[in-house]
């Protein structure tokens, strides 16, 4: 998209495009580069700069955390571009902030090897592999690196319009849903900004519903 000339994002809305699915992955350049993307952190920011002109395209950005080596202050570079695009185009979207769960044939398959990681040896143990809460099978994560990706998951869910825009029926469980969904915004953009997972039972009421206990 760094590549586009002028005529291309017009041209995009007039055919119909309306969403964007962006793989900005991390906020970390050392991070990008350690997972081979081939982009720079400027760029997502420039692009979604140049989407911001455009009203009928969404661009929807992707992100994940538990890498290897991954820092605190890595993390913080991530949250921090999620907290730039959405301050410089509103109408953007953060899919959610995925765990990272290795595959194999990956760079980073091998790196999680080394790091403790007990690949399956069979082909029903691969379920267990879930981007929402792979953090919890990962040893190189402390408990409060897979406590605050846990917090990251679920507060991304509510800190843009996803919700309203997606789930647009009228059935009662919907509205209900928009509204916890606005109602919740300020306190998870509060908590993404700064890492606050103190007394998060947002993660609880979660796991509840997925049956977790």
């Amino acid at each position: 998209m760094m590549r586009a000339d002028s005529q291309l994002f017009p041209l995009m809305e007039r055919i119909g495009v309306r969403h964007l699915h962006v793989g900005a992955e991390s906020g970390s350049q050392r991070i990008l580069d350690l997972m081979q993307k081939g982009i720079k952190v400027e760029q997502t920011i420039e692009v979604n700069k140049r989407l911001s002109k455009f009203p009928f395209i969404i661009p929807t950005y992707n992100f994940f955390s538990g890498v290897p080596t991954e820092t605190k202050e890595d993390i913080k570079c991530s949250t921090n571009l999620i907290m730039r695009l959405i301050k410089d185009n509103s109408r953007c979207l953060i899919t959610a902030y995925n765990q990272f769960t290795p595959y194999p044939g990956t760079t980073l398959f091998d790196l999680t090897l080394k790091h403790g990681l007990k690949a399956p040896q069979r082909l029903e143990e691969w379920i267990s592999f879930d981007q929402s809460g792979f953090a919890h099978q990962s040893p190189w994560l402390t408990k409060w690196q897979k406590e605050l990706l846990d917090m990251l998951y679920v507060t991304t869910l509510f800190i843009d319009n996803k919700i309203e825009s997606l789930f647009v029926s009228r059935k009662l469980r919907y509205k209900i849903l928009r509204l916890i969904s606005i109602l919740y915004r300020p306190l998870a953009r509060l908590r993404l900004k700064y890492h606050i997972t103190f007394f998060f039972i947002e993660g609880r009421v979660r796991r509840l519903l997925k049956g977790n206990g």
